[in-house]
């Protein structure tokens, strides 16, 4: 991994200590080569919303990962 690639999952790891957000890499299986994010970020607990925020690499859209991914952190934020 790289240092930049550790610097920005650091990040990540902080949002979620401090329940600011929850960020997950998408890798593909057959390699762990991360191709996008997803995240709740702006979480707001009184009101109980928070908004998606996601990113896909360009040679890895219109293939059904968005929705896919977005199926399951909704699906994990709610069980």
């Amino acid at each position: 991994m790289t240092e930049k690639a550790e610097e920005v999952i650091g990040k990540w790891t902080e949002t979620w200590q401090k329940e600011m957000g929850a960020c997950w890499a998408i890798a593909k299986r057959s390699d762990n080569a991360a191709f996008g994010r997803f995240a709740f970020q702006t979480i707001d607990f009184i009101s109980g919303s928070a908004e998606i925020a996601y990113w896909v690499l360009p040679e890895s859209r219109g293939e059904g990962f968005a929705p896919l991914a977005t199926s399951a952190i909704c699906e994990w934020a709610f069980d």
